[in-house]
C-alpha cells in the first residue's frame, strides 16, 4: 500500500520523489487552501503540504498510536485542525506553526472528530460507543453522550444550525442527537438498509450535504447511501 497522495487531475504526487513524507497509510486529509494540504497517517503524524512543490511544509507530533481522523475549524478565525487517533486523545493544532495547543482524553480510541459551526466546540467518536463535546477554548470536557448499548461509534457530523449531531454505527444504525443541555441524549435511531447480496452494513463515516438536505453515509460494503434530512428529524 502507498503511503502516498497523488493529484490526479494534475498528475502529481505528494511528497515529491525526493520529498520526506508519511511513513504509514494515510487516513485523512483536508485542503486547507487552493495551495496547502493537510494529512493525517498511521504513522501518528499530521502534515501540511505544499501542493504546487509537493513538500512537506509541517510535521505534527504527538500521537501516540494511529491518528484515525481529523477536522478544521473556520480557517478565517486562528486555524486550528483536531485529530483524532488510537491513543484515545484528541488533540488541537495551530495550523500555520504546526504547533499543538491542547491535548483532549477520550473515553476510548478515537475514530471520528467534528467542529460545532463557528468552532466553539469539538466532538470526538469513541469505538466504547460514547461521543464527547469538549469546549475548544478551554480544552474541557462540556458533555458526554452515551447509551446502554455501546454501539461502536465510528464517525460524526454536526448539522449546519449545530442543534443536531449525527454519529454512525457498526451496527448499521445512524442516531441524531441532542448535543447540548439538559436534554442531551439520542432523540432518533436510523436503520440503513443493507445493500442486495451484502450482510448489515457496518457504517464507517457521515457527511452532511453542503446545503443541509440530506445525510451522506459510507459503508464497508462498499456503498455511499443518502437519507434525505426530513427522515433524519
Amino acid at each position: 500500500m502507498s503511503n502516498d497522495v497523488e493529484q490526479c487531475e494534475v498528475g502529481k504526487t505528494l511528497p515529491a520523489p525526493d520529498g520526506v513524507g508519511h511513513e504509514g497509510m494515510i487516513t485523512a486529509l483536508a485542503f486547507l487552501d487552493d495551495h496547502a494540504l493537510l494529512t493525517a497517517s498511521g504513522d501518528g503524524d499530521l502534515r501540511t503540504w505544499d501542493v504546487e512543490s509537493g513538500v512537506s511544509v509541517h510535521t505534527f507530533r504527538g500521537h501516540g498510536r494511529h491518528v484515525t481522523s481529523l477536522a478544521l475549524g473556520p480557517l478565517s478565525q486562528s486555524p486550528l485542525a483536531a485529530s483524532g487517533s488510537l491513543d484515545a486523545t484528541v488533540r488541537l493544532w495551530d495550523v500555520r506553526s504546526g504547533e499543538r495547543t491542547h491535548t483532549l482524553p477520550a473515553t476510548s480510541e478515537v475514530s471520528g472528530v467534528g467542529f460545532f459551526p463557528g468552532g466553539m466546540l469539538v466532538a470526538a467518536a469513541c469505538v466504547d460507543g460514547a461521543v464527547r463535546i469538549f469546549d475548544v477554548r478551554h480544552a474541557a470536557a462540556v458533555g458526554e453522550l452515551t447509551t446502554p448499548d455501546a454501539q461502536c461509534c465510528t464517525g460524526l457530523a454536526w448539522s449546519l444550525s449545530g442543534r443536531a449531531l449525527y454519529t454512525t454505527h457498526t451496527t448499521g444504525q445512524v442516531r441524531v442527537w441532542d448535543p447540548l443541555g439538559h436534554n442531551a441524549g439520542c432523540i432518533h435511531k436510523i436503520p440503513v438498509v443493507q445493500a442486495v447480496g451484502s450482510t448489515k452494513p457496518e457504517l464507517a463515516t457521515i457527511e452532511i450535504a453542503p446545503d443541509g438536505s440530506a445525510l451522506l453515509i459510507a459503508c464497508h460494503d462498499g456503498s455511499v447511501r443518502a437519507i434525505a434530512m426530513a427522515a433524519a428529524k
